[in-house]
């Protein structure tokens, strides 16, 4: 089962190609993006001018057990990253301490 939203309008579609073909033909018709999601939400399209603007597809290892998925372990992975390449694990390179 897919939905497709456009503003607070919500059709749901049986099949994916059902739904691709509708936002399609709404998101030509309408200035107002178009977005399809599949039942598990792990799959989202976002149409608008009748093309496909983005796609995102979560596998479970960027879905994560919390609610900010692997964005959370991202943002911890980057803190910790020393960006000045020297001994220490900031990105300061300026050493005017």
């Amino acid at each position: 089962m897919y939905t497709v939203s456009i503003g607070n309008d919500i059709t749901e579609y049986q099949t994916r190609a059902e739904a691709i073909a509708a936002a399609k033909e709404q998101s030509a018709e309408s200035r107002q993006p178009v977005f399809v999601l599949d039942e598990s939400q792990r799959e989202r399209m976002a149409y608008q001018f009748g093309e496909l603007e983005s796609y995102t597809y979560e596998t479970r290892a960027t879905r994560g057990g919390g609610g900010g998925g692997g964005r959370d372990r991202d943002r911890d992975r980057d803190r910790d990253r020393d960006n000045d390449n020297d001994d220490d694990d900031n990105d300061d390179d300026n050493d005017d301490d």
